[in-house]
């Protein structure tokens, strides 16, 4: 396995983790962990396009590791009612159709990898939910910014995939 491959699953392993500190009420080692999860994510994408160690694994292992990190985060932070249930809600929906789509086109052995749309609006949440650390008012603008970000990334990875489909 390549480092970025290996960092993407540390962000995977981690997910919990965050999890269990928020729900202990350890706020503030959940947040710091969080934010060191959010690092990795930018440590793999460059270490894989610096030294060309792109895999089609890694392709689907970095957004997969992105979404699971992100929601389950947005989703607890709605139980202990940091945010709203909207916004996760409105999150994982967006993120069904995306799986759904990513799915069906690697059966046709097509993958599409992330595009700028989806990359402002991972590192948007990211943003956000440690704004909410700061101040809950400044995550939830961030939070309702990044919900707006990732319809745009929605749909320009629907043109995409119907550009792909055909």
């Amino acid at each position: 396995m390549n480092i970025p491959n290996l960092l993407s699953t540390m962000r995977l392993i981690l997910s919990p983790t965050i999890i269990w500190l928020f729900l202990r009420d350890q706020t503030l080692m959940g947040y710091i962990i969080f934010g060191l999860a959010a690092l990795t994510d930018i440590l793999d994408g460059f270490i894989a396009r610096k030294y060309n160690v792109r895999t089609k694994l890694g392709t689907v292992l970095d957004p997969l590791a992105d979404k699971v990190l992100a929601l389950s985060v947005l989703f607890t932070l709605a139980m202990k009612e940091i945010i709203p249930y909207w916004i996760p809600g409105i999150l994982a929906v967006k993120e069904m159709i995306m799986v759904a789509g990513g799915l069906f086109l690697w059966n046709k052995g097509v993958v599409i990898p992330a595009n700028i749309f989806g990359k402002v609006a991972t590192a948007s949440t990211y943003a956000a939910v440690l704004g909410s650390y700061v101040d809950r008012t400044i995550g939830l603008y961030g939070l309702i910014l990044t919900v707006a970000l990732s319809i745009v990334a929605l749909f320009s990875y629907g043109r995409i995939f119907f550009k792909e489909k055909v």
